[in-house]
């Protein structure tokens, strides 16, 4: 026997296949027999879904809620975890835990600090102003890290200003050079395509609760903000794809 040639079809084909004939399974293949010829079948994951950003308007909005993030990875004994608190938009929120008054200024990428990954496909370039939605219950648990592709941004460092105990919209990063002073956080995005959108805990106890992303400088979000961006490329619970490696 030789290996053959390799096609490309979807798992309900090969369902389909199975009602014709015996299967054996071994690991994760599957070893079938058709019309005189063996095929090895090996599932491949679907492809994963990626936020969209809206190219409809003049305002590039990109909307994501905190708690569908792509990949959520721990850091110096720290969590994004789960949030309930009243008035949240979604299906909740993620707070970094514990609140035990960890304070990670800088030096928190590539994984310093607890971070979570949005995958967005971006179709403008240029300056994109960023919006959280936030609580902090006090100055010292208010501030976030938002990051593109793994990697410190500094016009988007440390945005912070969410007093009291509601959920309030922030775009108010520290100014380095005016102390006390704060700037619009933006991410300059120099190319079109999927990039990696990164939130990473600065004070533990903060909670975050959607990010929005817009080309349009006067753009401010109101209540909960603008409904989630779509996501496309694959979806939650979708079919994997299937390899067979043809065997004659």
């Amino acid at each position: 026997m030789h290996l053959g040639h390799i096609i490309n079809f979807t798992s309900s084909g090969c369902r389909g296949a199975m009602d014709l004939v015996s299967a054996v399974y071994y690991k994760k293949f599957s070893l079938f027999f058709i019309f005189g010829i063996f095929l090895l079948v090996a599932p491949t994951s679907p492809a994963l879904a990626v936020f969209q950003q809206d190219d409809s308007g003049s305002q590039g909005l990109i909307s994501i809620e905190a708690e569908h993030y792509h990949a959520n990875t721990s850091a110096a004994g720290h969590d994004w975890s789960p949030n309930s608190t009243a008035g949240f938009s979604g299906d909740g929120a993620m707070e970094a835990t514990p609140n035990s008054g960890l304070n990670i200024k800088d030096n928190y990428a590539p994984l310093n600090s607890p971070r979570m990954d949005y995958d967005i496909n971006f179709v403008t370039t240029g300056t994109h102003y960023v919006w959280v939605l936030g609580l902090g219950t006090h100055t010292g648990n208010d501030s976030i890290h938002i990051g593109l592709d793994n990697a410190e941004v500094a016009t988007s460092k440390a945005v912070e200003q969410f007093p009291g105990t509601d959920w309030i919209w922030s775009n108010q990063r520290r100014d380095p050079a005016v102390p006390g002073g704060h700037l619009p956080a933006t991410l300059e995005i120099t190319s079109t395509g999927v990039k990696t959108l990164n939130a990473w805990m600065r004070e533990d106890g903060f909670i975050f609760d959607k990010i929005v992303i817009t080309t349009d400088p006067a753009f401010v979000p109101t209540g909960t903000g603008p409904a989630e961006s779509f996501q496309k490329g694959g979806a939650s619970g979708a079919q994997a794809n299937y390899i067979p490696i043809i065997v004659e």
